[in-house]
């Protein structure tokens, strides 16, 4: 009794190991065995350096799966890289590695793509996905073998840095640098030669001059024109600005006591009567000049024969004849 007692307790012991060990290995990575995963693949035109099988895939930064194979194929001259992806990372279950295909496909269709990234100062690298491109842009997956999902890469940030910075230094490399130092100096010389010209070294000797003489004159009226002659000269102005005004208020004042308008109108009527008496004027101005020529005439006769006033007028011989 007491050795199948014995015995019994050496099995619990031994199961409860078991299960002890099983556990601890289930949760420090035994479990992904247990998870369902998605093959997919990639290929890089650009260095993988710094990439190693088991590096990490993350989405936006957060761990999704690992790479499972790096393969360099050399007649395309790319660099093929296989990855799982576990499906549970990416909000599936455990029986939707199907749909967790499918969630990656249509990140696709809207502009997911995958690319190289730095894990920190240590050289390291992993594989993100963003979305990198455009929704429904159009891309072509390369005649490689690879196993599952296909996934379009772009290239690294640091390549696009590179590309630029030796872009740049192409072009720099294409400016004529002995032409524009040649151009340069000839520029030099002749500002050299038009700084040294005597004829620009008197005109800034006559400019100098005439600072001169302008800030003597300045000066001058500085003084002439000091603070209490210019108020004197203000309040001149002020008070001929006051006569003037009184002056204006008497003009307009003499103006209304003109009764301008009432004389307006008398001239005007006055002007109209003298018109009107022009005809009588002329008549009475003819009748005196007739009567200015019989005083004339009768002047003359009486001049003649002074007995007229006494005798009457003589009659004409030939009238005296016939009677």
């Amino acid at each position: 009794m007491s050795e199948q007692k014995r015995n019994f307790q050496i099995g619990l012991f031994i199961v409860t190991s078991l299960t002890l060990l099983l556990a601890i290995v289930y949760y420090f990575g035994m479990s992904d065995f247990f998870t369902p995963k998605v093959t997919m693949y990639t290929v890089f035109s650009e260095s993988v350096q710094g990439l190693t099988r088991g590096a990490a895939v993350k989405y936006r930064g957060a761990p999704i799966g690992t790479v499972s194979r790096i393969t360099i194929l050399m007649k395309q001259k790319v660099v093929l890289v296989e990855m799982e992806v576990n499906a549970e990372s990416l909000g599936s279950n455990r029986r939707g590695a199907a749909r967790c295909a499918r969630q990656l496909q249509e990140g696709i269709a809207n502009g997911m793509r995958c690319r190289l990234e730095y894990a920190g100062i240590t050289g390291m690298k992993f594989i993100d996905f963003d979305y990198f491109g455009n929704p429904n842009d159009e891309y072509e997956e390369p005649e490689v073998e690879g196993e599952g999902l296909y996934i379009p890469s772009v290239s690294s940030m640091i390549k696009d840095v590179i590309r630029d910075i030796t872009n740049s230094l192409e072009r720099i490399s294409r400016i004529p640098i002995e032409q524009i130092s040649s151009g340069l100096l000839d520029n030099l010389a002749g500002i050299n030669h038009f700084i040294t010209d005597p004829a620009l070294m008197e005109m800034v000797y006559s400019l100098k001059e005439t600072a001169e003489h302008l800030q003597t004159s300045t000066s001058a009226m500085n003084r002439a024109l000091k603070e209490d002659r210019l108020n004197n000269m203000l309040d001149d102005i002020q008070s001929s600005v006051t006569q003037f005004g009184d002056l204006m208020t008497r003009m307009n004042s003499t103006i209304a006591d003109m009764r301008l308008p009432e004389s307006t109108n008398s001239f005007r009527q006055a002007a109209d009567a003298l018109v009107a008496g022009q005809a009588d004027i002329s008549n009475t101005l003819l009748k005196m000049n007739q009567t200015l020529d019989s005083l004339k005439m009768l002047t003359d006769y009486l001049s003649a024969d002074p007995n007229a006033l006494v005798n009457g007028k003589k009659q004409p011989k030939q009238a005296a004849l016939e009677k």
